[in-house]
């Protein structure tokens, strides 16, 4: 014995479950894809990479360029301390190189874009 409207109530439901789990699945996918625009994780290790990097290639002997490869959604502020900031592109999935570059029997280090 089915009462009026009850068939309509379990479609209904069926259809929010339906989005529900699209939602759901298309936040973990968007997460795993990207995770660097949700979180700073990479952004502070890559800092302290740069700024453990530049004190040891100023003491290597002779010339040197040395190319890091960084994600679109960081830029480089300055070279001492190194200092990056995060823009607020969601889809960055694309790198650039940056050169670190000492000429022989230098003391400071040049940084390109």
């Amino acid at each position: 014995m089915n009462k009026r409207g009850q068939g309509e109530a379990q479609q209904l439901f069926l259809l929010f479950e339906i989005i529900l789990g699209i939602t759901v699945a298309s936040i973990f996918i968007f997460s795993t894809v990207n995770f660097d625009s949700m979180s700073n994780t990479q952004k502070i290790y890559t800092e302290k990479d740069l700024n453990l990097m530049a004190p040891t290639l100023l003491s290597a002997p002779g010339e040197i360029e040395y190319q890091y490869s960084l994600k679109d959604i960081y830029k480089v502020e300055s070279a001492d301390p190194f200092q990056l900031t995060k823009t607020e592109s969601f889809l960055a999935l694309n790198y650039y190189n940056i050169t670190l570059y000492k000429a022989y029997g230098s003391t400071n280090l040049q940084v390109a874009s």
